[in-house]
């Protein structure tokens, strides 16, 4: 166990798959530090908004059996469970980044942030009355399931090293072996990131008016207006080297229908490329492979634990 940092991590939002989720928090983060959790979560176990996607688990009210659960998973220093009372309107936003095919909710949006806000006034409440100084702060969410360690004391180090303005460490949507993107978006910035305490309280303060009917007509994505409002508050947002479907994935719901056909074999044709993909449960790479013909047509094939796209 590394000693020398004292963390807060934060759960938020919805418990959804939080028991499978649980051993691999507690083997790449619990275990390797001196963490004190915290969790703010809604009376359901999953959202009834609208959203960009179908993989929904199941819909269970909190129970004392589940709080046990919490409990025995986690030993959470302060809890807090809530119900969501859902206005009668609500604003569903088309997100541009998808060519406004899906939308979201922004009541969905709003109740994110506030579960965010929640559990950090738990953290403060605590570390006030007991005297505790906390070296960073984990925000994420505990429908995360991580295959690799984060490197908690490498950032902390780099922090304290370089940067001296208020920052968020988020971690990265995309990890491509071919050159073809740019750069990495902040797109999962809003579920898995990190920040000092002091940093954290200024990021949780500015979510607290984010009015998301404005942007409607002109949203790229939900990420990308939070993070050009922080950085309009001369908050910083970087990418960490830690990316969705090499380091961590998120996990919704049971897979069921295409989506479980997926897990073991997918295919999409697109851009005179052709992507053949098997066995997507394992969580190891075993096959990645890209051919050219004539440089008309590829192909993408691999097997095991898939690369993420952008």
């Amino acid at each position: 166990m590394t000693q020398n940092i004292k963390i807060a991590v934060q759960f938020f939002g919805h418990l959804r798959t939080f028991k499978k989720c649980a051993v691999s928090i507690q083997k790449h983060i619990l275990s390797k530090y001196d963490c004190d959790v915290f969790m703010h979560t809604w009376s359901e176990t999953e959202h009834s908004t609208q959203t960009w996607h179908n993989l929904k688990s199941e819909i269970k009210t909190l129970n004392e059996q589940i709080i046990q659960q919490i409990e025995l998973l986690y030993q959470p220093k302060m809890t807090l469970v809530e119900k969501q009372i859902l206005p009668e309107d609500d604003t569903l936003i088309a997100c541009m980044h998808n060519k406004k095919a899906k939308m979201i909710s922004a009541n969905g949006m709003k109740f994110m942030l506030k579960s965010q806000i929640k559990v950090n006034e738990l953290r403060k409440q605590y570390a006030k009355k007991n005297g505790i100084n906390y070296d960073i702060i984990l925000m994420l969410r505990p429908d995360i399931y991580l295959y690799s360690d984060l490197d908690i004391n490498k950032i902390v180090k780099e922090c304290n090293a370089v940067i001296d303005y208020p920052a968020r460490y988020c971690v990265g949507n995309a990890l491509k072996k071919s050159g073809t993107c740019a750069f990495t978006s902040d797109m999962l910035s809003d579920v898995f990131y990190l920040a000092t305490p002091s940093s954290m309280d200024l990021i949780v303060d500015a979510f607290k008016n984010i009015k998301f009917e404005k942007f409607a007509d002109k949203l790229w994505t939900p990420e990308n207006l939070i993070t050009n409002i922080l950085f309009k508050k001369g908050i910083a947002t970087f990418a960490l080297l830690y990316f969705f479907n090499r380091d961590f994935e998120i996990i919704r719901g049971s897979y069921c229908g295409k989506e479980k056909r997926k897990r073991f074999i997918s295919f999409k044709l697109s851009h005179k490329t052709l992507r053949l993909h098997l066995f997507g449960f394992m969580t190891k790479n075993l096959v990645s492979m890209d051919f050219h013909i004539v440089n008309l047509f590829n192909i993408d094939f691999s097997i095991g634990k898939p690369h993420a796209k952008c």
